[in-house]
C-alpha cells in the first residue's frame, strides 16, 4: 500500500497518544472532583498535572509534524536510535522487562487502583511505544509499521502469558466460583482409588475432565500442580494449534498469490502465530475443544478420502464427550480445509471430477459421518458412565436470556456489538479475498460460518452464559482459519489473484491486530487472597466441625469446596457424591424437577449433619446486576428451600464460605 503522506504514521502515532492521555486526564479530573482532592491532596494533584504535562507535549509534537522543525527532532530521534543500536539484542531484554513491568503493576497489589480500561490501555500504549523503540533499535532494517505491530502483539502475548501466573498457586480454597470444582470432576475418573466408592462421571464436558484427569494418575499429586496442569492445557493446546496452522499454511502447494515473500518471513509467521493465539483467547476456545483442529491440521488431507475419514472420525468420537454444539464440528472443518484447498475449476479441467456434485460429495460425507459417530460416541459415552442421557440434554431446558445479545449488567459489550467487533476486518478480508472463487465454494464457506455464527449467538443466550464469546467457539476457530488462507493467498485458485481484491489496506490490517489485545488487556487483575495465617486458622477450624460431625455418625455434604476432600486437605472424610454447586446450579437453571425434588427431600429430613457451601445470603436481584438471572434462580431454587431446614453455624467471610447444620 503507497502512502502519500510520509508523516502519517507518525501523525497517528501522536493522534492517538494525545487523545488517550487526554482521555484518562478527563477521567483523572472528574473523579477527582467528585472527591475533593484536586489541589487539596498534593500527591493525586501531582499525577493529575504529570498527566496533562504529557498531554500537552504529545500534541505539541504532533502540531510540530506540520512545520519544518520536525525535521530538527527526527534528527534527534535518529541519533538516539543509533546509540541505542549499539546495545544489541539488549534492547529486546528492555522491552520484555517493561511487559512484565506492566503486568506485575496490574497483577499486584496496586492493579486495585488500575482496573479502569482506559488507564490500563494508556499504559499499555507507551509500553507499545517504547517496545517499537527498543525494536527498531534492535532491527533497523525493520519499518515502523512492523516493530509497531509486533511490539503491539508481543505485549499483548506477554501479558496474557502473565495473567496465569497467579493460577498456580498453592491456596487450598477456591480461586474463583467454579476452578476449585474442575478438580473434584476430573477426579472422579480414579473415584474408587480415591475416594473408595464408585461415583458418575459428570456429565458436563467430559472430555475436559478426561484431559484435567492426567496428574490423578500419579497418587498424592498436590493441588498446586493439578492448577500448573490446568495451565499448561491452555497454553499447550492454544500454541499447538496455530504453530500447526502456520505449518499447514507455509507448506508448498500450487496456489497462487500476490504476496511478496516477506509476508513468509521468520518474523512474520511469529507475529502471525502471536495474533491467532490471542485471536482464541477472545472466545475463549476451551482447550479441550481445540483437540478436534489440532487432529485435522495435522493429517487432512481433501485428495486422501479415506484417511481424511478416519480423522473426522476421531475428531468426530472426541466431539461427542465434549459438547454437543460441537458434534458437526469435524466434518465442518474438514469442509472448509477442502473449499479452501481444493478448486473446483481445476479438478473439473483435470477430469478428476466429473459434475459439482462430485466436488460436494467428499465434504456431505465427512460431516454426516462426523456428525453420526459424535451421537455414538455420546451413546457409548452414557452407556460406560451410566448417566442418564436427560442429564446430558438438560441444558436444552433452560431459559434463554435474549437481552444478554445487546450490552447488559453481565456482559458490558453484549454478544451480537462484541462478536461483530472481533469479526469485522475478517469479514471484511474473507468479502475481498474470496471473490473469483467458484460459487460453490464461496456458498458453502459461507454457509458453514453462518450456522456456527447463529447457533453460538443462540447458545450464549442459555441462562448461565453470555458472560463473553466461549459459545461462538467453533465459528471463531472456522473465521480464523479462512480469514488466515485468505490473508497468506493459500486459497487455491485457477488463476493469479487480481492486484489488490486480497491484501487489505492497512487500517484493516491493524483493526484485525488490534482487537485481541484490546481483549487482553481487559483482562487480569488483582485477585487478593487471604494471608497463610487466616487461611490455616480457617481450615483448622473447619476440621474441627467436619471431624466431630463424621464421628458422630453424620454425613457432611460439600455443596462447595469438595477438593479439599479430593486431595485429603480434610483427611478422613467420606464423600457425599451429590449436590456439587457446579452441577446442582446447572441443573436449578434448567428446571430438572426430580433433581432437584431429591434435594429438597434430602434437606427436609436433614440427612446432613453440615453442609459446606458458599454464603447462602443472596437476595433477588434482576437483571440489572451481573448474572442477575443466575444468581435468582439460586435463590428461588436452592438457597431459601435449603433455609427453611438448615442455619448459619459459622461465615468465613474472607473465604466466601459459610457452614450450616440442621435447625433445632
Amino acid at each position: 500500500m503507497k502512502v502519500s503522506d510520509p508523516l502519517l504514521g507518525s501523525r497517528l502515532v501522536l493522534g492517538i497518544t494525545s487523545l488517550l492521555l487526554g482521555t484518562i486526564s478527563f477521567q483523572a479530573a472528574r473523579e477527582l472532583i467528585e472527591r475533593d482532592l484536586l489541589f487539596a491532596s498534593v500527591r493525586w494533584t501531582a499525577v493529575w498535572v504529570v498527566e496533562v504535562f504529557s498531554m500537552v507535549l504529545v500534541l505539541v509534537l504532533f502540531c510540530a509534524t506540520w512545520f519544518s522543525w520536525w525535521k530538527w527532532i527526527e534528527g534527534l530521534s535518529e541519533g538516539g536510535l543509533k546509540v541505542m543500536s549499539r546495545l544489541g539484542a539488549f534492547n529486546l531484554l528492555l522491552f520484555f522487562i517493561l511487559v512484565a513491568a506492566y503486568s506485575f503493576l496490574i497483577l499486584s497489589p496496586v492493579g486495585r487502583y488500575l482496573k479502569d480500561f482506559s488507564i490500563r490501555l494508556v499504559m499499555f500504549w507507551l509500553v507499545v511505544l517504547a517496545g517499537a523503540t527498543l525494536w527498531k533499535a534492535f532491527d533497523k532494517h525493520r519499518t515502523w509499521g512492523t516493530v509497531l505491530i509486533a511490539s503491539w502483539l508481543c505485549a499483548g502475548m506477554g501479558y496474557k502469558l502473565a495473567t496465569f501466573i497467579p493460577d498456580i498457586s498453592t491456596y487450598p480454597f477456591t480461586l474463583n466460583w467454579s476452578e476449585a470444582s474442575r478438580y473434584y470432576y476430573s477426579s472422579l475418573y480414579f473415584a474408587e482409588r480415591i475416594y473408595g466408592i464408585h461415583v458418575l462421571l459428570s456429565p458436563l464436558h467430559p472430555s475436559r475432565y478426561l484431559m484435567q484427569a492426567v496428574p490423578f494418575l500419579i497418587s498424592g499429586i498436590p493441588l498446586w500442580f493439578h492448577r500448573f496442569w490446568q495451565v499448561f492445557l491452555w497454553l499447550a493446546t492454544s500454541l499447538a494449534v496455530v504453530y500447526l496452522l502456520d505449518k499447514r499454511l507455509s507448506r508448498d502447494t500450487n496456489s497462487t498469490g500476490s504476496y511478496p515473500p516477506a509476508l513468509f518471513g521468520r518474523l512474520s509467521r511469529l507475529l502471525f502465530m502471536t495474533w491467532g493465539f490471542l485471536f482464541l483467547f477472545q472466545g475463549p476456545v476451551y482447550y479441550h475443544l481445540l483437540v478436534i483442529p489440532i487432529i485435522l491440521f495435522g493429517g487432512f488431507d481433501g485428495d486422501r478420502f479415506w484417511k481424511s475419514l478416519i480423522l473426522v472420525g476421531l475428531a468426530s468420537a472426541w466431539a461427542g464427550i465434549s459438547r454437543i454444539n460441537w458434534y458437526p464440528m469435524p466434518g465442518l472443518l474438514a469442509a472448509v480445509l477442502y473449499f479452501l484447498e481444493k478448486d473446483l475449476r481445476i479438478d473439473l479441467a483435470r477430469g478428476a471430477l466429473r459434475s459439482i456434485r462430485d466436488y460436494l460429495a467428499r465434504p456431505v460425507v465427512w460431516v454426516g459421518f462426523g456428525t453420526l459417530i459424535a451421537f455414538l460416541s455420546q451413546a457409548v459415552f452414557i452407556l460406560w458412565s451410566g448417566i442418564e442421557s436427560k442429564e446430558i440434554t438438560s441444558s436444552f431446558m433452560s431459559d434463554l436470556l435474549w437481552d444478554r445479545w445487546l450490552p447488559n449488567a453481565t456482559f458490558p459489550l453484549g454478544i451480537l456489538p462484541a462478536i461483530l467487533l472481533v469479526s469485522a476486518a475478517l469479514l471484511l478480508l474473507l468479502w475481498r479475498g474470496l471473490r473469483g472463487l467458484h460459487a460453490v465454494r464461496q456458498l458453502g464457506l459461507a454457509a458453514i460460518l453462518f450456522v456456527l455464527f447463529s447457533g453460538g449467538v443462540i447458545v450464549s443466550t442459555k441462562i448461565g452464559g453470555g458472560s463473553n464469546l466461549h459459545n461462538l467457539d467453533a465459528y471463531l476457530v472456522m473465521l480464523w482459519v479462512t480469514s488466515s488462507y485468505v490473508f497468506f493467498s493459500k486459497v487455491q485458485r485457477t488463476g493469479p489473484v487480481v492486484e489488490g481484491t486480497v491484501l487489505p489496506a492497512w487500517g484493516v490490517i491493524s483493526f484485525a491486530v488490534c482487537v485481541p489485545v484490546l481483549f487482553v488487556i481487559n483482562s487480569g487483575g488483582y485477585n487478593p487472597l487471604p494471608d497463610k495465617g487466616t487461611t490455616e486458622k480457617t481450615l483448622a477450624t473447619l476440621s474441627g466441625m467436619v471431624d466431630s460431625s463424621v464421628q458422630a455418625g453424620g454425613e457432611v455434604l460439600f455443596m462447595s469446596e469438595r477438593q479439599l476432600v479430593t486431595f485429603n486437605t480434610l483427611p478422613g472424610i467420606p464423600l457425599v457424591d451429590k449436590y456439587e454447586k457446579v452441577y446442582l446450579m446447572e441443573m436449578a437453571m434448567a428446571g430438572n424437577a426430580d433433581y432437584l425434588n431429591e434435594y429438597y427431600a434430602d434437606i427436609q429430613r436433614r440427612r446432613f449433619a453440615l453442609i459446606i457451601s458458599d454464603p447462602m445470603r443472596g437476595s433477588i436481584k434482576g437483571r440489572e446486576y451481573p448474572f442477575g438471572e443466575e444468581n435468582d434462580v439460586w435463590v428461588e431454587r436452592v438457597i431459601e428451600p435449603t433455609l427453611e431446614v438448615y442455619q448459619s453455624q459459622v461465615l468465613f467471610k474472607n473465604m466466601g464460605i459459610e457452614v450450616l447444620a440442621p435447625k433445632p
